[in-house]
């Protein structure tokens, strides 16, 4: 038994995502575990469908069990994300973490992620950032500054910046796992674009028509994800309940949901008093070393009320949301570090940390229910157990 892991959105699932898992099968996997974000994701807004048919489109199209990364660091930053993910493969016991990257280069990976250990490297990212330099753009100057424009260039790119991210996170555990990445091809990250067969996350969200998604997306995947029990998010009925929120919180609630000490709340809590809509407040609050991703991740943590102390945690436990048989026959041979859970019931006897998660999962979720088109009922995170696909 050889077990791949791979930290992922699946926003929705598409014939690129279908090639970076063969592509782990040819290297040897025999299992496939993902760990996959929940509700809400990294960009600061729903995901584009729930996640019980993303989880089962997964399992469908080359997964064999998927888990779920919940919201305090499925909509976080690259680097809490990383770390929640990594964090739960790591306690699973994978022994190879698979991730899709700008270049296969392992090595130069490598060097980018030891790059921010470097004291002078960290002095200057802090230098460039107290000047305004938004972190990403910081990081890859200081990096360039230490280590030369090769290096830095791997920085540029959102997939490379997970990739150093996860290999960063796997250094902190002393995680024992290798790692395979796959170098992507076809569209761009979170670009609108379309290349052969192969097109972006982003794309497929703006087409929406399941018409449209079709010929990128492999037929098992998009038969569960335009499934008639899917939920499909509404952006423009979270614009209204957010607003909604935001208007009727306190300067120290917001204080309390963000973790940032640059005045991030002061300026979400301003604007919300003036604007009439999220891109006219995302506008007034993004200033130059403030990315309107950080921005918009800020305005969620807010409207979902998650406390900024899970900004400096790890999950407390692995949920399983779909499986096949070959996840069954992990979940039967897995002794992970965490308890492993799939139904509500197993997650109310373990302690009141863990439950005070799940109850923030549990509210995330009925949120977004009510936000889809159809509108969801509330109480699925509580209904639902483990789907085992055949």
């Amino acid at each position: 038994m050889r077990v791949f892991g791979v930290v992922c959105e699946y926003n929705p699932f598409h014939n690129g995502h279908a090639y970076h898992l063969n592509a782990a099968r040819q290297a040897g996997a025999t299992h496939i575990v993902a760990v996959m974000s929940s509700n809400f994701v990294q960009r600061g807004t729903g995901a584009f469908c729930d996640q019980w048919a993303r989880a089962r489109a997964a399992v469908r199209c080359g997964a064999d069990i998927v888990l779920e990364l919940g919201v305090p660091f499925s909509c976080a930053s690259a680097g809490v994300f990383a770390h929640g993910g990594v964090e739960l493969l790591n306690a699973f016991g994978i022994d190879v973490l698979t991730f899709g990257a700008e270049t296969a280069d392992l090595t130069l990976l490598q060097s980018a992620a030891n790059a921010f250990e470097n004291a002078s490297v960290q002095d200057e990212i802090a230098r460039l950032h107290a000047l305004g330099t938004a972190f990403p753009a910081a990081a890859q100057q200081a990096v360039a500054s230490v280590y030369g424009d090769k290096t830095a260039e791997v920085l540029a790119s959102p997939n490379n910046t997970l990739a150093v991210e996860y290999l960063k996170a796997a250094k902190e555990f002393d995680a024992s796992f290798s790692f395979l990445p796959v170098a992507r091809f076809g569209a761009a990250h979170d670009k609108a674009e379309i290349t052969g067969e192969i097109a972006s996350a982003a794309a497929l969200r703006e087409m929406k028509i399941a018409e449209k998604v079709r010929p990128f997306v492999p037929k098992a995947a998009f038969d569960e994800l335009f499934s008639k029990e899917t939920l499909f998010f509404d952006e423009s009925a979270f614009e209204t309940v957010a607003l909604c929120a935001l208007r009727t919180m306190t300067l120290s609630e917001m204080e309390q949901c963000i973790a940032d000490d640059s005045g991030l709340a002061a300026r979400v809590f301003a604007a919300s008093r003036s604007a009439d809509s999220l891109e006219a407040l995302y506008a007034a609050v993004k200033t130059k070393s403030l990315t309107a991703a950080k921005v918009r991740r800020a305005v969620l943590h807010c409207f979902l009320k998650i406390d900024k102390v899970w900004q400096t945690k790890t999950p407390p436990y692995l949920r399983a949301l779909a499986a096949n048989e070959r996840g069954l026959e992990l979940l039967h041979s897995a002794s992970p570090c965490l308890p492993l859970v799939t139904k509500h019931k197993e997650i109310m006897a373990l302690s009141d940390e863990v439950r005070a998660y799940y109850d923030l999962q549990c509210r995330a979720a009925d949120l977004y229910s009510a936000l889809c088109d159809p509108r969801g009922v509330p109480g699925l995170e509580q209904r639902n157990r483990m789907q085992i696909l055949s």
